[in-house]
């Protein structure tokens, strides 16, 4: 098992972000690797058992994910359950702290690589480091639209 962790500081308040965040079909809002995220299903927008789909950016990989954990105003967990890039077993945390005027952002991961050996060889020599750039951009989009937000409501 991969596990991963990235903490950013945002001047964003914690309420700007969560409204952006808690917004689960709309991740595609602050998240430069999705081109378009959708809800599944009919589901709600929040709460445990809400899904969504994410198209990524490459045009041809793809990820569903469902919330297994909300913490109002704090933080959710979604489980990745089905999708075409090379991770399983995968379970995504992202969470808002207040520090000060601002916030702090983090984002927790851990999977597995698919296709066994070959999989755990290229998750260290390659996967590892661009799940991780990706994770940083998650929280500096989220962060990013956010501080924009809160300006222009200011």
């Amino acid at each position: 098992m991969t596990n991963l962790s990235v903490i950013h500081k945002s001047i964003a308040d914690p309420a700007t972000c969560w409204t952006l965040l808690s917004d689960f079909g709309n991740i595609d809002v602050f998240n430069p690797g999705v081109a378009k995220s959708y809800l599944l299903n009919g589901t709600q927008n929040a709460g445990v058992g809400a899904t969504r789909q994410c198209d990524l950016t490459d045009g041809k990989n793809f990820l569903r994910e469902r919330i297994t954990d909300w913490q109002e105003g704090k933080s959710y967990t979604v489980s990745i359950y089905e999708g075409s890039v090379p991770i399983k077993d995968t379970q995504v945390r992202l969470s808002i702290e207040p520090d000060g005027t601002g916030s702090i952002l983090k984002m927790d991961m851990s999977y597995r690589p698919k296709f066994g050996l070959l999989g755990a060889v290229m998750d260290v020599l390659m996967l590892k480091r661009m799940m991780a750039k990706s994770m940083r951009s998650v929280v500096a989009g989220l962060d990013e639209k956010a501080t924009i937000e809160m300006q222009r409501a200011a």
